[in-house]
């Protein structure tokens, strides 16, 4: 494709490795030695992006196409898992989310706190992984047709709800 760059300009369409999950359920990579947050994605996927807002120190992507998948990427189990924003991992292996989660703690400790070499033990899986929360938080707004719209909000956006 001649559209494909390296070049981390906002508009440009770029391929790019998946190494890692951040905290809010986006997936991160490299381009050219600049941390990019993704929207989608999970560790060891390739994806085709574009780059949708770019900061000093690290830009943020949405995704266009998956063009490898991680052998750890499962079926999500809800059937508005791509549009809503309620859960961000269901589609990564139980196992991985555990790790992912621990690693998670780690990175904080050593990155944030400046603490090295602090034992912490692994995540503690559930049995019951699915419909087990006590808190959602709901919001409501005016749908395209003037409507009543009550929800979630849609994946990686603050101003439109899933009804």
């Amino acid at each position: 494709m001649s559209n494909i760059t390296n070049d981390t300009r906002r508009g440009n369409i770029f391929e790019a490795q998946i190494t890692d999950l951040a905290f809010d359920g986006k997936a991160v990579g490299e381009l050219d030695g600049k941390i990019i947050f993704f929207d989608a994605g999970l560790p060891g996927e390739t994806v085709r992006a574009v780059i949708v807002k770019k900061k000093a120190r690290y830009n943020f992507a949405h995704v266009l196409e998956l063009i490898e998948k991680s052998s750890d990427r499962v079926a999500a189990q809800c059937r508005h898992f791509d549009i809503c924003g309620g859960c961000s991992w269901q589609d990564l292996d139980y196992a991985k989310q555990l790790y992912f989660k621990r690693k998670q703690v780690v990175d904080c400790l050593k990155h944030i706190g400046r603490i090295d070499n602090v034992e912490v033990e692994d995540a503690i899986g559930s049995d019951n992984r699915f419909f087990y929360r006590n808190k959602m938080e709901y919001s409501f707004n005016a749908g395209e047709d003037n409507s009543f719209v009550f929800g979630l909000h849609r994946r990686g956006h603050f101003d439109q709800i899933f009804d």
